[in-house]
């Protein structure tokens, strides 16, 4: 089971020490030429520079980390998909067996934990090829929709089994006998979910090589599909793999696809392309070519950036001759075109799989995922899943490969943790891996795969202009859109399951609701926050003076009402990294930057405030104000000094109180993660 694996791992230990020795070659060049000693050009600007290039190549690679390595799937997997299957909360996946003619699914034991081997429902066609999830009756529940290619009979000459076996979830990780629709003479290679008549009940669309058409299962009223629509986009040419979103915004689901003709034996790949089929909303669909892609393989609409358009990544089937192989990263241009970049894989890969794109190191930037195999240059073959970062100029790095897979991957919160980490199959060694992410930062991924909403910032309410919203939703059928509302107006639209954006907010208090579209069934759900925003800090200029505290606001033994208005701002020989407030010796407020500005509920009465200053070098300054609170808004309570806790400041323990009981608490999460519910449960006395 491990064989794919430890080859894998060998021939990446390989690369990784011909690359070391040849940097180790070009230093030591490096000191023949300069003259100088080993030791002497360490102490140079050149020398350091150099070392810091190669700590940061081998950092980069320590983004996830192998768990349950090479354990059983069904036979020969040719898909990989997460979902909550028994609805626990906890992800889950299951693969698509070609050779066992079914699924497999594997129940989270918690923890990214899996068994090795799980349960297998059957189809009702033949030679399974693709999967799609999603909830397609509306009971809560995931669905499963197979395209079976079919098996050819050599004494029919005929592909029998060709078509789509839907199996409705029963909620415990099994599923109800498959319901089987044929589409005869199709040989489908791609399905995807759609809303093809705006009913809200998920729809099917299936592309097929051997009747190169599109096949549209209408679903209706969630009990049986139907064939309602069966249509030749490209006349004579052979379609491929398939994906749907509402590319041009007009409130339809479109679908895109690729044709491969170059599979069926023409080698030219003169006529493989992307093409974008346009949901007219009458039944009808309007095809436009979007651009020439020699040997397209699997397509998937997916956001790699934050904006409302969907964009696409197109994987390379094979390599071609002359062209760079990797996964096409296709901007959508909002003008019915896309903006291609090539992300480059080893030129010997091949057979590339279905490519995501999540936030893996938390920096906000969507990063792409996929898994290919390949021919080594020294003999044996290499499967590797591979990750690019994302950076800010809106290009990628190059791929860091994780030896295992090499026929898909499938992305999620799989332990917990609030990061995304991902799942592998190997279709020859028959096995599945497991990579925990282990990077330093959270990416806010959903700790539940139920409908919920991790909000992740802001952290506290009451804050300065521009706001950073980071939240990631989840709903059954997968999120399509989130949509930002402030004081009940529509400010922004964003395609995808995650939202990373700042947003510019006038003085005052904001009523502002994050709502994920799940468009397929006109399903919505809602989180409401409120912020309190307040003038920038610029309102509280730094001092001339370097090592200095200024507060501007409240002043020394002003009576001022709750919450208080607090203003401040410091000043260092080096540069000011972090600030804090302190409220009767409590730790109440902090910010990484030079500048504070923040409204501070707290009891009536006198208090003293002390803000602390430090600087890069870890240099602290302090300035204090003496000061009275007039009005009350409950008490004020101390933010927590360890992660996960929980301060109740009144009623105090064992105290006698009179009712009604005023209740103050105070909870923290982590550094960046936001609490963003509390509850308080009261017990009967005895």
């Amino acid at each position: 089971m491990l064989g794919a694996y430890v080859r894998t791992s060998l021939h990446i230990f390989i690369e990784t020490l011909m690359s070391v020795l040849i940097l180790s070659l070009l230093f030591l060049l490096l000191c023949a030429i300069s003259r100088k000693s080993p030791a002497s050009i360490l102490r140079s600007t050149v020398c350091i520079a150099f070392f810091l290039t190669i700590a940061a190549w081998g950092q980069s690679f320590q983004q996830f980390s192998p768990s349950n390595q090479g354990f059983k799937t069904g036979f020969g997997p040719v898909d990989i998909i997460a979902g909550d299957f028994n609805d626990d909360g906890k992800l889950d996946f299951i693969t698509v067996d070609s050779q066992g003619v079914g699924i497999t699914v594997y129940l989270n034991q918690g923890g990214a934990i899996f068994p090795n081997g799980g349960s297998t429902s059957w189809l009702g066609g033949q030679g399974p090829i693709a999967a799609v999830v999603g909830d397609f009756d509306n009971d809560g529940r995931l669905d499963v929709a197979i395209a079976d290619h079919g098996n050819f009979n050599s004494q029919t000459q005929q592909f029998e089994g060709s078509g789509v076996s839907i199996l409705f979830g029963n909620g415990d990780g099994t599923f109800k006998p498959a319901i089987f629709v044929p589409i005869t003479g199709g040989q489908p290679v791609g399905i995807t979910a759609t809303d093809y008549n705006g009913d809200n009940f998920t729809d099917l669309a299936v592309t097929s090589a051997g009747s190169n058409d599109i096949t549209i299962l209408q679903n209706n009223g969630g009990t049986a599909f139907a064939i309602a629509k069966r249509f030749i986009p490209v006349p004579g040419l052979a379609l491929g793999p398939i994906t749907s979103a509402d590319f041009d915004q007009d409130g339809r689901i479109d679908l895109a696809f690729v044709t491969q003709q170059g599979m069926q034996g023409d080698f030219s790949f003169a006529d493989d392309a992307l093409y974008i089929a346009h949901n007219q909303g009458n039944g009808n669909y309007i095809v436009n070519k979007i651009m020439a892609i020699n040997h397209p393989g699997p397509i998937n609409a997916v956001a790699l950036n934050y904006h409302k358009y969907p964009d696409l990544l197109v994987s390379r089937a094979f390599p071609v001759t002359g062209q760079p192989h990797g996964v096409l990263a296709l901007t959508n241009n909002q003008a019915g075109g896309f903006t291609p970049q090539v992300i480059p894989i080893v030129d010997n890969a091949s057979s590339g799989t279905k490519a995501y794109a999540f936030d893996v190191d938390g920096d906000g930037i969507l990063d792409v995922l996929t898994s290919f195999s390949g021919e080594g240059t020294t003999g044996g073959n290499f499967f590797n899943a591979a990750v690019a970062l994302g950076k800010a100029d809106g290009t990628y790095g190059p791929f860091q490969l994780y030896g295992g897979p090499n026929h898909g991957v499938a992305v999620g919160n799989f332990n917990g943790d609030g990061r995304n980490s991902f799942v592998g199959i190997n279709s020859a060694s028959e096995g599945f891996f497991v990579f925990l992410n282990t990077g330093p930062n959270s990416n806010c991924a959903a700790f539940s795969i139920t409908v919920s909403f991790a909000l992740c910032a802001p952290a506290d309410p009451d804050t300065t202009s521009p706001v950073r919203f980071i939240a990631s939703p989840t709903m059954p059928n997968g999120v399509d859109h989130i949509e930002v509302w402030d004081n009940g107006t529509k400010i922004d639209q964003i395609y995808g399951s995650h939202i990373f954006k700042s947003y510019t907010f006038t003085s005052g208090r904001h009523t502002v609701a994050l709502v994920a579209g799940e468009q397929t069934r006109g399903i919505f759900e809602t989180l409401n926050t409120t912020l309190q925003i307040t003038e920038p800090g610029s309102g509280c200029p730094p001092s001339s003076v370097a090592n200095t505290v200024v507060i501007c606001e409240p002043t020394e033994g002003s009576t001022v009402p709750s919450p208080v208005h607090v203003t401040a701002s410091a000043t260092g020989q080096f540069a000011i990294v972090h600030m804090r407030i302190y409220i009767d010796n409590n730790a109440v407020f902090d910010t990484d930057a030079s500048t504070l500005d923040t409204l501070l509920p707290m009891g009536s009465g006198q208090h003293n405030m002390v803000v602390v200053a430090w600087d890069s070098h870890g240099n602290a300054f302090v300035a204090s104000r003496n000061f009275t609170a007039s009005g009350s808004s409950g008490g004020f309570c101390g933010l927590p000094a360890t992660d996960q806790t929980i301060n109740i400041c009144s009623p105090t323990a064992g105290s006698t109180v009179n009712s009604p009981v005023a209740v103050s608490a105070r909870a923290r999460w982590n550094c960046c993660g936001a609490v963003t519910h509390m509850r308080v449960y009261i017990s009967l006395g005895r």
